[in-house]
């Protein structure tokens, strides 16, 4: 994990705003490229896990619905 660099010391030649709009560039770079990043392709494993997660969530539902029906009879 690198640190953030600390802002330079004032001096003639160094204005507050150069360093800040430095920042922010490389920061509205760094959003244009996510933005036009797309989804990731899913190859047919992790599709058919994903499946098989929904129908372990549905299944679960019910069961937990099955028993919740059955405690309060």
């Amino acid at each position: 994990m690198q640190r953030q660099p600390l802002p330079p010391a004032a001096g003639p030649d160094t204005s507050p705003d150069s360093w800040m709009d430095a920042a922010l560039a490389e920061h509205l770079q760094t959003q244009a490229w996510l933005e036009n990043l797309g989804p990731m392709p899913m190859n047919l494993g992790l599709r058919g896990l994903m499946w098989l997660l929904r129908i372990y969530v549905l299944f679960m539902i019910t069961v937990v619905g099955v028993n919740v029906a059955q405690l309060w009879r």
